[in-house]
């Protein structure tokens, strides 16, 4: 099951794979048929992209997607770490938590009063 579903994803991303074999941010946006303003998609490729390198080889994507699928809860919760943690200094601040909370409900397009803060 899980190396069925890797196979399908490593499929998907090679057909917006550049000559090098790697996705750019815009790409892998496209892939998820994600909007560029999207908050989670962002953070995502952030975690994927260990290297730092600004692209995704199919080693990068092939293990994020394996963590989300069969990781370890060590690991899963390292990657809902690392979306909370924007600025990536190793904790995740007030201001980082209401960042996210916000994307989340402007993404999930719900309706919040302004009295929520």
């Amino acid at each position: 099951q899980v190396e069925d579903t890797l196979s399908r994803v490593r499929h998907r991303f090679t057909k917006y794979a550049d000559h090098n074999n790697s996705i750019t941010e815009q790409k892998f946006l496209e892939a998820l048929g994600e909007n560029k303003d999207s908050f989670f998609a962002e953070r995502f490729f952030r975690f994927l992209d260990k290297d730092g390198s600004g692209n995704l080889d199919m080693e990068e994507i092939t293990q994020g997607a394996r963590i989300l699928l069969s990781g370890t809860t060590a690991q899963k919760a390292e990657f809902v770490f690392t979306l909370y943690d924007i600025n990536g200094n190793g904790t995740i601040e007030r201001d980082e938590l209401k960042a996210v909370l916000t994307s989340c409900v402007m993404e999930s397009k719900m309706k919040l009063n302004e009295n929520v803060g």
